[in-house]
């Protein structure tokens, strides 16, 4: 049996976009800013085919949670984002704790489950524009396109 470890620090990049999806919501939300996903890191012990980081990406759909796992870098992966037409990609260190605190987080939005995994514990950002201010305010960084 594996033991977790009580504490992981990695970097998150967190994707905005917008959504021509139909939600209730989509009122409330500005155009470019209404959807919001996460490429987290993955390492493993030994590389494989030729990827010595790879990288769950961690898209939230209207109906379900769709995690994929790719063989690149997680900057190559967010630069590609970039390039398809996403509005901003941050990139956000993650210190995870643990503690076994109760945090409240909302409705269950792509918003709120990325709060979840990168433990943010602002329970008054609810929008993905809201996020990425939160974000470049506590040490997130703009990620550059490059080419």
């Amino acid at each position: 049996m594996v033991v977790p470890n009580l504490r992981k620090r990695f970097t998150a990049y967190v994707i905005f976009t917008g959504s021509e999806n139909r939600r209730a919501w989509r009122f409330l939300l500005r155009r470019g800013w209404r959807h919001v996903g996460l490429i987290v890191p993955a390492y493993y012990p030994k590389p494989s085919l030729t990827a010595v980081c790879y990288s769950q990406i961690v898209g939230f759909r209207t109906d379900c949670v769709a995690l994929d796992l790719s063989f690149e870098d997680p900057e190559a992966i967010a630069q590609a984002y970039l390039r398809e037409g996403a509005t901003c990609v941050i990139r956000f260190p993650v210190d995870q704790k643990f503690t076994g605190r109760y945090i409240p987080r909302g409705l269950f939005t792509c918003v709120s489950m990325v709060k979840a995994m990168i433990s943010v514990n602002a329970w008054w950002v609810w929008t993905p524009e809201q996020l990425a201010a939160y974000l470049l305010r506590n040490g997130g960084k703009l990620v550059e396109k490059s080419g």
